[in-house]
């Protein structure tokens, strides 16, 4: 699977301040999307047990305030669930 290298890479991407590098991961990321890749939109929404796995929550528990790992589908079928941080 790409998933877990691209995720190391999209966070080297983030740490450092090169230009190449973000422009290769953006590149990447264009040709997965346009064969159905997607992350999983998580920051601010409620709680979806098809799409989330809770690791941390606070009194509420109910809306999503930070992403661990992303998550991802294709073709709109879940193939990572993202692990999140709930109020």
């Amino acid at each position: 699977s790409l998933i877990q290298p691209l995720d190391n890479l999209s966070l080297a991407s983030r740490q450092l301040d090169d230009v190449g590098l973000d422009m290769v991961v953006s590149q990447l990321w264009q040709v997965l999307e346009m064969n159905g890749l997607k992350k999983i939109d998580c920051i601010n929404k409620k709680f979806d047990i098809e799409l989330m796995e809770v690791v941390d929550k606070g009194e509420k528990g109910s809306k999503v305030i930070k992403v661990v790992r992303e998550g991802y589908l294709l073709n709109d079928e879940v193939i990572q669930h993202a692990k999140v941080i709930l109020d």
